[in-house]
């Protein structure tokens, strides 16, 4: 009974194509501008170090500076300044603070790290400098994870400070590019290892709740919040499961963090995951009334999805102990496409009422000749 209900909405959907606006699925591409600093980590594909350290310990690292500037001929002095970051509770991007590089925080890492040169020029396009920096941890240090930024800026740090920033070297737009890797250094001692869950949150796909909560088409991101109470890193694992109610079914199943993104202690991070195996999915577009339109899939693998949902999060994690631990946390969710209903409703109702009304008439005709 059911797929043959979802067998009658799909045909409405498809023969109601030119009154609700239905497109084809558009490819969609992004390009990246890259003008700037480009930031080489060698034998580091992760931009990230990632140490194990003991207090009083020295560790040191190295990385590429390129000259990538539109103005290819033009000399570009860059500086060299390792800066504290948080971590945006809702994005899970990184919080630098706006006048200093060094924060009141248990975790702050940037006043240890110092680099052999802390400024330097590059003549010309494609011109490298080999960047070698130091990371000289207390013998006092508390046992726990530290971390910072090790930024290559074409602005002083005396300009960032004072937010005067005059660039007298190649920039291209007069902006100032800023990037570098990540340390992340684990202190030794008595480590410990928390995760809980902040949320789950059902978006759409522009990060909104739609009113009741009831979805009417995919795709949904589904924003995962998890908390690290301890006080060392910790990297999740697990799974994201779609299903209907029954968990040895799912409809769909997701890698979680396969981006392999750290959970830093005494912080909250967002996992997103989007959900779009459907038949019928909403494209955002600004240039459409209503905010976008919907887009029909040839792939006979997907059906149109309608009804209850949930949503498992199965997250894994290891202690310091090296004991795995398993967390869950279920949301559930609605998809129901109610205004193509209620225009189905009102087509329906206006086909009904035409035979009804040409029956009558047909019948009085009949009537009036007797």
């Amino acid at each position: 009974m059911k797929n043959k209900l979802l067998s009658l909405i799909g045909l409405v959907i498809i023969t109601t194509t030119v009154i609700v606006g239905i497109k084809p699925v558009l490819a969609q591409t992004t390009q990246v501008n890259d003008e700037g600093i480009r930031v080489v980590v060698l034998d580091n594909p992760s931009f990230v170090y990632d140490f194990k350290a003991n207090p009083g310990q020295t560790l040191t690292g190295k990385f590429d500076v390129i000259h990538h500037f539109p103005e290819h001929n033009q000399p570009a002095t860059i500086y060299m300044e390792a800066s504290d970051f948080t971590v945006d509770p809702e994005t899970g991007t990184p919080i630098y603070p706006n006048n200093a590089f060094t924060l009141n925080s248990k975790y702050s890492l940037a006043k240890y790290i110092s680099f052999d040169q802390s400024s330097f020029t590059l003549q010309k396009y494609s011109d490298i400098k080999l960047v070698h920096f130091s990371v000289n941890i207390p013998k006092s240090m508390p046992a726990g994870t530290y971390y910072a930024s090790l930024l290559a800026s074409n602005a002083s740090p005396t300009e960032y400070i004072s937010g005067n920033i005059k660039l007298n070297s190649a920039t291209g737009s007069g902006l100032a590019s800023r990037l570098g890797p990540v340390v992340i250094v684990t202190v030794s001692g008595n480590l410990t290892t928390t995760i809980d869950f902040n949320d789950i949150q059902i978006l759409d796909i522009n990060n909104n709740q739609p009113l009741l909560g009831i979805f009417e088409y995919l795709p949904v991101n589904i924003k995962v919040k998890l908390n690290n109470s301890g006080n060392a890193v910790i990297n999740p694992g697990g799974n994201l499961f779609i299903h209907t109610g029954d968990i040895t079914s799912p409809i769909t199943t997701y890698k979680f963090n396969e981006d392999q993104n750290r959970l830093l202690p005494d912080s909250t991070r967002p996992y997103n995951f989007i959900w779009d195996t459907s038949a019928v999915n909403f494209i955002p577009s600004d240039h459409i009334i209503g905010g976008g339109y919907l887009a029909l899939t040839t792939d006979k693998s997907k059906t149109l999805r309608i009804g209850k949902y949930y949503a498992l999060a199965q997250v894994t994690y290891t202690d310091t102990n090296n004991q795995v631990h398993v967390i869950k946390m279920t949301k559930e969710f609605w998809l129901i496409p109610w205004k193509l209903l209620l225009a189905l409703i009102i087509l329906i109702s206006i086909i009904v009422f035409v035979i009804y009304k040409k029956a009558k008439s047909k019948s009085k005709k009949v009537s009036s000749r007797k």
